[in-house]
Order: C-alpha cells, then sequence, then structure tokens
C-alpha cells in the first residue's frame, strides 16, 4: 500500500502546497496571545515551600512561619532575602514550565489552522514520525515543510514581545 506524500495529502484536503508558506502574519496575534496567556500566570508567582498552598505564600506569612521555626529563625532563613530568593528559583521554573505548555498549544493550534482538524483532532504526543521514509529533523521544518507554516519565522517576528513579558515577569519574580 502506497503512503501518500505530505504534498498530496495538502492537495486532497484543499490545503496549500508544501513548498508555498501561507501568509506569514495571518494568525501571529492570536499565536501570540497563546503564549503571553500562558506566561501571564507567572506575575503572580509565591512560592509554595513544599505546603501545597494554591496561591502560595506572602512575604509576611513566609515571616511567619520560618520565624515560628527556632532552627529556620537561628540560622537567618526567616530572611526576605531567602524569601526573595525561594520566589525567584520557583518562578524561574513556573517560566519554563509555562513556555512548554505555551509552545504545546501552539503546536496543537498551528495544526488545527494549517490542517484544519477539531481540538480532537489535533491532541498529538511526542514522538517521532516518518513521512515517506524520511524522518522529520525538527518541529520548524515539519511545520514548514508539511504544514506550510514558517513556525521559526513566527518566533523571529514575536521574539520582542515574547521577551519584554519574559523581563518583566523576571522583574516582578525579583521585587
Amino acid at each position: 500500500m502506497k503512503v501518500a506524500s505530505a504534498t498530496e495529502i495538502c492537495e486532497d484536503r484543499g490545503l496549500l502546497p508544501v513548498d508555498t508558506l501561507r501568509k506569514a502574519y495571518e494568525h501571529d496575534e492570536a499565536y501570540s496571545r497563546l503564549i503571553m496567556d500562558a506566561l501571564a500566570v507567572c506575575h503572580q508567582y509565591r512560592p509554595k515551600f513544599g505546603k501545597g498552598r494554591r496561591s502560595g505564600y506572602t512575604l509576611g506569612q513566609f515571616q511567619e512561619m520560618y520565624q515560628a521555626d527556632p532552627f529556620y529563625s537561628w540560622f537567618g532563613l526567616d530572611s526576605p532575602l531567602v524569601y526573595a530568593a525561594h520566589k525567584a528559583a520557583g518562578g524561574i521554573t513556573s517560566v519554563y514550565r509555562q513556555i512548554g505548555i505555551a509552545c504545546e498549544r501552539l503546536i496543537r493550534q498551528v495544526f488545527q489552522d494549517a490542517l484544519g482538524l477539531t481540538c480532537e483532532d489535533a491532541e498529538w504526543s511526542y514522538q517521532v514520525r516518518v513521512l515517506d521514509g524520511e524522518p522529520w529533523d525538527s518541529s520548524y521544518v515539519f511545520s514548514k515543510d508539511v504544514l506550510g507554516y514558517d513556525l521559526a519565522g513566527f518566533f523571529e517576528r514575536t521574539s520582542p514581545n515574547i521577551k519584554g513579558e519574559v523581563q518583566r515577569i523576571i522583574q516582578d519574580l525579583l521585587e
């Protein structure tokens, strides 16, 4: 049984040929919003100190908890600097986590838009797929050659906004 090529699949679905990229800026605003919305939760990050509190601890709550423990207090671990260090460390971990969540949502939306898929049809997992016996080198190559969307170009175009948002988050975490 012959497996259809990516070009044949696109032509059968009435999509642009793989060698013709879609209008680069058509979905930039919506795609950027997926990233910014995921990152937005990082602005309000507060450390949880292993307590599983949904909203985390404020500086005052942290100091009350750590001052109540003589051992922590003896070492000065009830200091605002220790809280700031926890906030920055946990916060940057949250930034990385949200970047992963945002990119997963972005890739799924690109698939939906490029191939006319429903949300359910766009569910995917991290597996290496082979088309016509050739593995795809990266998500960027796959997106450009198969989906007709320049994902790397999207990131290049929107990078100043994304960088600005990440810098604002880091500033918030350090305050």
